[in-house]
């Protein structure tokens, strides 16, 4: 194992370069700044920018990585169409061994590392807006009739079925097997130049599974049932992702249920169809801040930051867009508690709205980025900790707010968040920025990986 000193923070952090060390040995089995291909080991593939891919892509052209971007898009416009605003929380871990398993689209399987904060940006849009249209709809088709909510839930999941069935391939992808067979990628620019030595590697993969696939993707080694759950719970070790997620889950996300729980109170006087169109502010702020202040710009910064540090990634970087979101969260619910409790004109709470969803978009995108960043081998592991306890908290807010609101008024109540939301937002991701590298160089190393990245087969 070498090491290698890190630019930013001066923790000397393990670097891998031995593919055939075992999970079970507690050593991940990914090169980190090589590429392994048979004994020979050759220089990692990196982007214009000189930056590093990870994943590797290898010379296959049925590796998820080699996709042309309308195909990968298009997959992960199916994942966001059937993101849902709750999810039983248990569930995500029971089942998550089934999407380790057996066919399972993931988005870190599509897309590069210098990619991640974009394509996780939109994957919590989907969450975010989802959330925000239900009621929206809602409001429209209780105009039709209470049932008509069901029929188009129904009409929903039947679209969904038959895109899935035609437009989703099996993405799971035995990446450490087939870099030991197969040359990788000489120019991920232009991928249809096909490499002979893949198309004789007799390995069923991705597009060539059968079309309803229920046996184990061959080529990697799979979890057993209950590793999911233990998984989960060893997740706890690693500090970063603990505070990052139950941080943003209970000091600043789950106030969303607030607002979303209180706005027909608020707005008592509107019919349900115009107190619908009233998550508008919502939906708007979370799509506004995605498409120029998230995950695009997070990328972005973390480009030029890695820039200055020797094109050294360091998942800390992720965390400079959290203070401007922190800022604006709170604004957004001061603002709106005070705009019912004064009774303004409804165009003052839209704004509320738009700068309180702004900014928890932002806080989901960098969130989510910084912890797959932090353990980019553990990725699914890290994302499941990250919306069972997502979930938690919407589900634990409606049990209170009411009666906060009726004790303690409008202002009080969203002032309160507000002030939570900030003074102590703030100096947890401060001090997750400065020691969030010192915080994992002295965590314990996972002993397993994402099932692409394990050769322990």
């Amino acid at each position: 194992m070498d090491e290698k000193e890190n630019a930013v923070s001066g923790v000397k952090e393990p670097t891998i370069t031995d593919a055939s060390n075992s999970v079970k040995e507690g050593k991940v089995s990914i090169p980190n700044n090589m590429a392994l291909m048979g004994d020979d080991h050759v220089d990692p593939q990196v982007t214009k920018d000189g930056f590093k891919l990870h994943p590797q892509p290898t010379g296959d052209p049925l590796d998820p990585l080699n996709w042309s971007s309308i195909r990968k898009h298009t997959i992960l416009g199916i994942v966001m169409f059937k993101c849902v605003p709750i999810i039983e929380s248990a569930m995500l871990v029971f089942f998550a061994v089934i999407s380790d398993v057996l066919t399972r689209p993931k988005v870190g399987d599509l897309f590069f590392e210098h990619e991640r904060g974009q394509k996780l940006g939109l994957w919590v849009l989907a969450i975010d807006s989802g959330l925000l249209l239900g009621p929206t709809f809602g409001g429209f088709l209780n105009v039709v009739s209470a049932a008509w909510i069901n029929w188009f839930n129904a009409i929903l999941f039947a679209a969904l079925l038959v895109l899935e069935l035609l437009f989703m391939p099996e993405t799971l992808y035995p990446r450490n097997l087939m870099l030991q067979r197969v040359p990788l990628a000489t120019d991920i620019e232009k991928v249809a130049h096909k490499q002979e030595t893949a198309e004789n590697v007799d390995l069923s993969r991705t597009k060539k599974l059968f079309f309803l696939n229920f046996k184990p993707v061959p080529g990697v080694r799979h979890p057993k049932p209950w590793d999911s759950i233990v998984r989960f719970l060893l997740t706890f070790r690693f500090p970063v992702v603990v505070i990052g997620v139950l941080g943003y889950c209970f000091i600043w996300y789950w106030w969303v249920l607030s607002v979303i729980t209180m706005l027909p109170a608020a707005y008592v006087n509107y019919s349900p169809l115009i107190q619908g169109l009233l998550f508008l502010g919502l939906l708007l702020g979370t799509l506004f801040s995605e498409i120029f202040f998230s995950g695009t710009l997070s990328d972005y910064i973390v480009a030029k930051l890695a820039k200055k540090n020797n094109n050294v990634r360091v998942a800390e970087m992720r965390l400079w867009l959290a203070y401007p979101a922190v800022l604006i969260t709170a604004i957004g619910l001061i603002l709106w508690g005070i705009s019912i409790d004064k009774g303004y004109h409804w165009i003052v709470g839209q704004i509320a709205f738009f700068l309180f969803a702004a900014g928890i978009q932002i806080g989901n995108t960098v969130i989510s980025s910084y912890i797959v960043d932090s353990y980019p081998l553990q990725s699914m592991s890290v994302i499941t900790f990250y919306a069972v306890f997502l979930n938690l908290s919407a589900f634990i807010n409606p049990f209170f707010i009411a009666p906060w609101q009726a004790s303690s008024g409008w202002t009080w109540t969203f002032a309160a968040q507000g002030i939570i939301v900030f003074f102590a937002g703030i100096p947890l991701f401060a001090l997750l920025q400065r020691y969030g590298a010192v915080l994992r160089a002295k965590s314990p190393q996972p002993s397993w990986v994402n099932p692409e990245f394990d050769t322990s087969i």
